[in-house]
């Protein structure tokens, strides 16, 4: 018998075991290739959410995970105008930094506030995926939902008006270079 892992318990119980946002676990690979499961299948991919199926993973570093339900933060963004080759770097993961007037990403953007508007952000996404999951259950569904918002997992970019919350003087900033 193996180990239980989170999922497992409520669908022993009969109930849907879903996850909205960020849950990532780390399936034995070895094993899934020895058994032939795909790790992009929905079964490939309970396994590596914790043994819940995602109707929205979003851990922010595949912004275009679609699986099964999944619409993936890029398309939503995109859906929005806020376009790109990877439209959740450039909008969400990015800031303007306006003394040089240049685009700024990730952990090098730290103190400044993201491009995407509150409206779009990720909290903003996966609350709405969230909604959609609610609506898309029958009210006879037995159901067990974990949702995990990524931030502020990667605290050191926010939209306005949360950005204004922090005291710049409490952020520590990375130097990066090009």
């Amino acid at each position: 018998m193996s180990e239980l892992i989170l999922g497992d318990y409520p669908r022993l119980m009969g109930m849907m075991a879903v996850v909205v946002g960020k849950s990532a676990g780390s399936p034995n690979v070895t094993a899934l290739e020895t058994l032939d499961i795909d790790l992009e299948s929905t079964q490939g991919q309970c396994l590596e959410n914790n043994g819940l199926v995602p109707f929205e993973a979003y851990s922010g570093l595949h912004p275009d995970l679609a699986l099964p339900h999944g619409l993936g933060c890029n398309t939503y963004l995109r859906t929005h105008g806020l376009v790109g080759d990877n439209s959740w770097e450039r909008w969400a993961n990015s800031a303007i930094d306006q003394q040089v007037k240049e685009l700024v990403v990730g952990v090098c953007a730290a103190g400044l506030a993201a491009c995407v508007s509150e409206e779009h952000s990720e909290t903003v996404f996966i609350t709405r995926r969230v909604i959609e999951f609610l609506d898309f259950v029958d009210d006879t569904d037995s159901w067990c939902l974990h949702l995990s918002y990524i931030k502020s997992h990667w605290s050191y970019l926010a939209p306005e008006p949360y950005h204004a919350f922090y005291d710049q003087r409490n952020i520590a900033l990375v130097v990066c270079h090009k």
